[in-house]
């Protein structure tokens, strides 16, 4: 099966806002249970997130409020400013219903209610998703393929690496101080060949072919399959 990657836009004609960042921040001292904040801090920050036994988040969070900035559009892939493990964008109801037609492998919904800068509700039928990451274990380094980009951003030029194990793979970042792009991944045979949608512990999201085309075929906003600049994966 083949795997495209994913992101969202940054336009304004877009997502309203010009500055390319989240198009809602989530206000916690409006929360009514003042304990959210802290337990989602602990379980989602980068720094200890592999450190926990397991990816299951320990209840079901509510994100009580989310301010929509001014100018901000409402999409249905909306940008946060939570920028936790596993949580890349909140879902518009539509936009959920298309996801849970598709294998997702374990994941979470957290509902958000959305409001504007005077108090008033603007939205409750959007919610966080969050998908735990893949690990190491899920890619086969040895039939990859990864690229540094040696220009800017906007017109990469790339230098194309082969990283065979993932000793190698940490030995280079730890070297470089860098962390390679990803031209494209081949999966190994621990990674569950049935998900149509995926992270792993390096490179960007993963949609299959199938959510791919339902996320076209609903006319989803805010999605962007990057033809030129993308990565792919493969399962074989």
């Amino acid at each position: 099966m083949l795997y495209c990657s994913f992101t969202t836009d940054s336009e304004p004609k877009v997502i309203g806002v010009r500055d390319g960042m989240a198009q809602v921040n989530v206000k916690f001292d409006r929360f009514t249970d003042q304990t959210t904040q802290a337990e989602m801090e602990r379980f989602f920050d980068f720094r200890t997130y592999w450190q926990h036994d397991n990816h299951i988040p320990p209840r079901p969070f509510r994100v009580e409020y989310a301010e929509l900035r001014s100018r901000a559009k409402l999409t249905d892939f909306l940008e946060s400013d939570l920028y936790y493990m596993g949580c890349p964008f909140m879902l518009s109801r539509r936009a959920r219903e298309v996801f849970e037609l598709h294998e997702l492998g374990p994941s979470y919904w957290f509902d958000v209610i959305i409001y504007d800068k005077a108090g008033l509700l603007v939205s409750n039928d959007y919610s966080l998703f969050y998908c735990p990451y893949l690990g190491y274990e899920a890619i086969d380094f040895a039939r990859s393929r990864f690229r540094l980009n040696l220009s800017l951003p906007a017109s990469p030029r790339w230098e194309y690496i082969k990283l065979p194990s993932l000793q190698t793979f940490e030995a280079f970042c730890n070297t470089k101080h860098k962390i390679p792009n990803i031209e494209s991944l081949v999966m190994s045979e621990q990674f569950d060949r049935s998900l149509d949608y995926f992270k792993c512990r390096i490179g960007p999201i993963f949609m299959s072919e199938r959510l791919q085309n339902a996320v076209k075929e609903a006319g989803l906003t805010n999605a962007v399959f990057p033809l030129k600049t993308g990565s792919v994966a493969f399962a074989d």
